[in-house]
């Protein structure tokens, strides 16, 4: 150090005739020696790559050596085993075997309705037999709308063990934009909670509704979905449309499967364990929030529409 500096940190470069020479000036108390020398050799780094070939595009041009390089992929991001796919795997496969193991246990909690694991179970596999007999198929998309509510849940769960996926459409979005996600997404039928007769469900799509008196007569023991495998969709996530219409996001099971793997390890849930849902399921995130709970034998809890963080805290 010479002294206080002017700037954070700043290169001075100065043409000699027969070479040009450089220093860094920077403030001590933000930067380590250390840091300024590696940025040196980045630059000298690059500019060697000018040198090689200055029609190169800019974004091709390399800041790391070879050596820098490998640290930064492979010994900073060092690779994970393979994704085990064994179909027992599929989180509603995992869920069903949790519902054989604590029949009784409580799997869902919303304003003073409780279901068992064996309950929740039994009304999915319900809704999964009525997709299935309307011939859903892997990789078919079919459209759930419902509030968070025990609706919205065993609609989830029934798309899922017919072995499609599912598109979540939030009933209190503008009719124009659930329109919009509908014709995009063009599911091969519609699971829907009952009173909405305002929702724009294009001419000729079969529909289910969540309740209803002939889905209570569909089987409910767990379906057998020949050739599922985790390169089909578990689910179509639409963007906010921030910068035009709304976008579908395709996530397949194996991705869903690798988030769960991590946020199930990392957070480390437990049977028993008591878990809140206030985020809406047509956020892409809120996904492994309500799955994983579930998977483990854990009790999820949806908060009330609207939402009231005091009630919580009450």
């Amino acid at each position: 150090p010479t002294g206080t500096t002017q700037f954070d940190v700043s290169l001075s470069l100065n043409d000699d005739g027969d070479c040009i020479s450089g220093q860094f000036e920077y403030a001590t108390d933000l930067f380590d020696a250390s840091t300024i020398a590696r940025w040196g050799q980045h630059l000298l780094h690059l500019l060697d790559a000018l040198l090689d070939d200055a029609t190169q595009p800019l974004a091709s041009l390399p800041l790391l050596d070879d050596a820098q390089r490998q640290q930064l992929l492979e010994t900073f991001n060092p690779a994970g085993a393979a994704l085990d796919e064994s179909p027992s795997r599929f989180p509603h496969v995992v869920f069903e075997a949790q519902a054989s193991l604590t029949p009784d246990a409580v799997a869902l909690v919303c304003a003073g309705e409780t279901l068992s694991y064996a309950e929740l179970n039994a009304q999915a596999n319900r809704v999964a037999h009525g997709l299935i007999a309307l011939g859903v198929q892997p990789d078919d998309t079919v459209g759930l709308c419902a509030r968070r509510s025990p609706h919205m849940l065993i609609g989830l769960l029934g798309i899922l063990k017919a072995g499609a996926a599912y598109v979540p459409l939030d009933p209190q979005y503008p009719a124009q934009r659930l329109a919009h996600m509908l014709a995009d997404s063009k599911p091969r039928a519609l699971v829907h909670q009952p009173g909405l007769d305002e929702l724009p469900v294009p001419q000729g799509l079969a529909t289910l509704e969540l309740g209803s008196a002939p889905l209570a007569q569909a089987p409910t023991h767990n379906p057998q979905v020949k050739g599922l495998g985790f390169s089909h969709l578990a689910y179509v996530i639409y963007t906010s449309g921030s910068t035009g219409l709304p976008k579908g996001v395709m996530v397949e099971h194996r991705g869903l499967r690798n988030l769960l793997d991590w946020y199930l390890e990392d957070l480390a849930f437990h049977a028993g364990d008591a878990v809140l849902l206030a985020s809406s399921y047509n956020f892409d995130l809120t996904q492994k929030n309500i799955l994983a709970p579930l998977m483990v034998g854990a009790t999820l809890h949806l908060a009330a529409e609207p939402f009231n963080p005091g009630a919580i805290v009450a």
